[in-house]
């Protein structure tokens, strides 16, 4: 676990402003989706242009998100984690 949130904050380091609103974007419209409040008959277009906004901000993220994990997971098979290292005093 400790490596994958290690990962996730790297991933978001690297991420431009325009993917970083992507994503934004792709969590405002899951929560759109969730939280429908308005009257039952406007719901379902207001879930319908929601569930279109996440599965277009969703689809690219996610491609880059397990690419990069792909190839940082490969990356660190063969760094020693920190719990390997050994304590030094200053």
């Amino acid at each position: 676990m400790k490596r994958l949130f290690a990962f996730v904050q790297e991933y978001i380091s690297t991420l431009s402003i325009l993917e970083f609103g992507a994503l934004k974007v792709c969590l405002m419209c899951l929560g759109l989706m969730l939280g429908t409040c308005v009257k039952s008959r406007h719901r379902r277009p207001v879930r319908i242009a929601a569930l279109f906004g996440f599965v277009a901000t969703l689809i690219p993220l996610m491609l880059r998100f397990f690419s990069t994990m792909y190839d940082w997971f490969d990356y660190t098979r063969t760094i020693p984690t920190a719990e390997d290292a050994e304590m030094t005093s200053f």
